[in-house]
Parts: C-alpha cells; sequence; structure tokens
C-alpha cells in the first residue's frame, strides 16, 4: 500500500516501536512496532489492546534514524513531509525525542 494509504487507515499514535533495521542491500526498512488495536476506529473491548505488527517499507531511497532494538519508543505522530514518512518518537526513559525518517514507494503491514 501506499504511505498516504496506510496513514489513512491505521492511528500509530501511543503505539512503542521496538526495533527498526535497514537494509541497504535490499533497500528496505522493517519496523517492529507494539501497535495500539484500542486506538483503532472498529476497535472492540473483546479485542486485545495491543498486537506486535511489521511494517516493511519497500524501495526505500533515504533513511534517517535510530536502528536496532531501541526499548519501546512512543509514537507520538506520523506524518508524510517533503515524500519521507517521518514518526515523531519519545524515548521515555532518557526524556528525549528523535525522529525517524523513510523515503520509500510502498509499504506493506503484517500482524504477528
Amino acid at each position: 500500500m501506499s504511505i498516504q494509504e496506510l496513514l489513512n487507515k491505521y492511528d500509530f499514535h501511543d503505539s512503542l516501536i521496538e526495533n527498526v533495521s535497514y537494509d541497504t542491500v535490499q533497500n528496505s526498512v522493517k519496523m517492529k512496532i507494539d501497535f495500539c488495536n484500542w486506538m483503532q476506529d472498529g476497535y472492540s473491548n473483546s479485542s486485545p489492546e495491543t498486537s506486535i505488527i511489521y511494517l516493511f517499507f519497500c524501495d526505500v531511497t533515504d533513511f534517517k534514524g535510530p536502528q536496532g532494538d531501541i526499548d519501546d519508543f512512543s509514537i507520538l505522530e506520523v506524518t508524510i513531509i517533503d515524500n519521507f514518512i517521518t514518526f515523531m518518537i519519545l524515548d521515555d526513559f532518557h526524556d528525549v525525542n528523535y525522529e525517524i525518517k523513510i523515503s520509500c514507494k510502498t509499504v506493506d503491514m503484517i500482524k504477528e
């Protein structure tokens, strides 16, 4: 799906990024997220509040931001700025904000 379709369909606020990996050979970024199901349209109280999802960004032309295990950084906001999907994230433990910026063509989401 396109980045715009992803942002139109899902709300990432308060979800937690657990891991980010950038593969420069495959031109891809994989992001593991503890996803807030309860923030989504159509959420039912009988469903789990959170679940693990993976975002796979394809045809990546540029990446900026932290990589590896990043200890559950909170997603504050996700926007599209200058052809980049930008995740504004917070390291709650150190009270430091970071950005993850990815320029890509498409993204796939897989639920664990």
